[in-house]
């Protein structure tokens, strides 16, 4: 099951930044957060790693029992590379989430997840510093890099946990 016994995960990936459409840098990190841990896989340090390799981390994040599994934007760039490392693809992941898609839904007039941390949990804005945010993500993780990558796992799950609570507390939600 899930870590920590939550049944609600979010998701997010890293890998090196690609500055020309031809470029199409692998998959490099994983991170699967529940409400309170999150998981960070470095796939580039798992060298010659296949999908069926990789079997625990699809199989926890395809998991039937699970409420939903939350994204801060699954893009068909992040279809490629999740299907090309992990082997599964968004349809295999029974209840997949877009945090942006619930935010609109909710008639918020941002979606970017440093504005929601601010308006939706009551904290400073969330500025992501584009020096970690475009690190190579192959290379060894430096501290910096971990503290994002925790941080961008975990917001999602957290964002959409008190978007959905706030919600319950009007009426009942449409999208949940």
């Amino acid at each position: 099951g899930p870590p920590c016994g939550d049944r609600l995960l979010s998701i997010d990936m890293e890998w090196r930044p690609q500055f020309t459409k031809e470029q199409d840098s692998p998959l490099a990190l994983v991170q699967v957060a529940s409400a309170s841990c999150c998981l960070l896989v470095h796939l580039a340090r798992m060298k010659g790693s296949r999908p069926e390799d990789l079997t625990p981390l699809s199989e926890l994040i395809t998991d039937a029992s699970l409420s939903a599994v939350v994204s801060a934007g699954w893009n068909p760039d992040e279809e490629s590379k999740v299907s090309n490392a992990l082997g599964i693809t968004a349809a295999d992941i029974p209840r997949l989430l877009d945090l942006q898609g619930v935010a609109q839904h909710a008639g918020l007039p941002f979606v970017g997840l440093g504005k929601l941390v601010a308006h939706v949990l009551g904290l400073p804005e969330w500025k992501k510093d584009r020096k970690v945010t475009m690190s190579n993500w192959e290379s060894a993780l430096r501290p910096s890099m971990i503290k994002y990558a925790v941080l961008d796992g975990l917001l999602p799950g957290m964002l959409f946990r008190q978007l959905r609570f706030l919600h319950h507390s009007r009426h009942r939600c449409a999208w949940w």
